[in-house]
């Protein structure tokens, strides 16, 4: 089972037949409130691994383009969706919560932050197949990997995305070379957030089944002992 390798290029949307569009759509609104819950502690605890993202992303907005063709339609019924930014996810007891700001409304800016930390916005995608990718400023997981995973081994889906913006992978090209350098990071990235890494590399959605992914399975070992000893030198966790 291979989620999240190829992460750099989203495959093109599919049809979605046992779901009404409409049911599709508003399933997105508490997948996009599970991404942030999840992502939170990682943004948190990779502030100064960033290169500067210290403003941590609280709304999110979406504008009709931000859909697939064949759900506009829907999309602008429901939500009276047009060109202008209107906001999708306001974090729970954030400032801009706070301040009245609510689903629907029209902003200017595209982000806006809130807390400190490391500010990649994190957004559901629409697509059947199980996938995650990053473009160099956002994370992606579609609604097909939202809809089969658990939350650890997601955590782990989010911090090896994280990682591709971290480091640049995107400009530079997703190869096996920096995925390997993403999935180190990824633990790195779970351990520091205080999240069970050594159970979230044992989860079969993390792994898969072929040969690769056994290699892979290998390495996460590798970097957890990795961990673990630099835990007992009580040294600091960078990767």
């Amino acid at each position: 089972m291979v989620f999240w390798v190829g992460c750099a290029t989203p495959p093109p949307s599919q049809s979605y037949r046992e779901m009404s569009y409409r049911e599709i759509l508003k399933s997105v609104i508490p997948m996009t409130k599970r991404l942030d819950t999840l992502a939170r502690p990682l943004r948190k605890a990779s502030i100064e691994l960033c290169k500067g993202e210290a403003e941590d992303t609280v709304v999110i907005t979406h504008t009709l383009t931000d859909y697939p063709q064949e759900f506009q339609a829907v999309a602008k019924s429901l939500w009276g969706l047009d060109e202008q930014n209107r906001i999708f996810y306001i974090r729970p007891d954030s400032k801009p919560d706070q301040g009245g700001l609510k689903f629907g409304d029209v902003v200017e800016d595209k982000v806006i932050t809130d807390e400190i930390g490391c500010g990649y916005e994190v957004r559901v995608r629409i697509e059947t197949q199980a996938n995650a990718y990053a473009d160099g400023e956002r994370i992606f997981v579609t609604t097909g990997l939202m809809n089969t995973i658990k939350d650890l081994p997601l955590s782990l889906v989010i911090a090896h995305e994280m990682a591709h913006n971290i480091l640049g992978h995107v400009k530079m090209g997703i190869s096996p070379k920096t995925e390997r350098s993403a999935d180190r990071w990824a633990i790195f990235l779970l351990a520091r957030a205080g999240l069970d890494y050594e159970k979230a590399i044992l989860d079969p959605m993390s792994i898969g089944t072929n040969e690769d992914e056994q290699e892979r399975a290998q390495h996460f070992k590798q970097v957890a002992a990795e961990i673990k000893r630099l835990r007992e030198q009580n040294l600091f966790l960078k990767p």
